[in-house]
């Protein structure tokens, strides 16, 4: 695997910005140098196919889960917790 930097990397859908977001909040796997960000062909690939995929966020009052099923889709599976009296 080789690494580039993200400029190199940024394509019409995803911007080296974008990219370089992605990467501070660990969505992207990527390397920081004194340079800059550096990623590969393959990490931003696996990035770009799952960016946009939404996760259920488990509150105290609803837990959530979000199962991926083939083809992409998400399904969340909710329920409802009642609060004791």
């Amino acid at each position: 695997l080789q690494l580039l930097p993200l400029a190199a990397l940024s394509t019409k859908t995803v911007s080296a910005l974008a990219l370089r977001r992605a990467a501070e909040r660990n969505a992207l796997r990527a390397v920081r140098r004194p340079t800059g960000w550096y990623s590969t062909k393959t990490w931003v690939s696996a990035y770009t196919k799952n960016r946009g995929k939404r996760r259920a966020i488990a509150g105290w009052r609803d837990l959530a889960s979000a199962h991926d099923l083939p083809g992409g889709e998400v399904v969340l599976i909710s329920t409802v917790i009642s609060e004791a009296d």
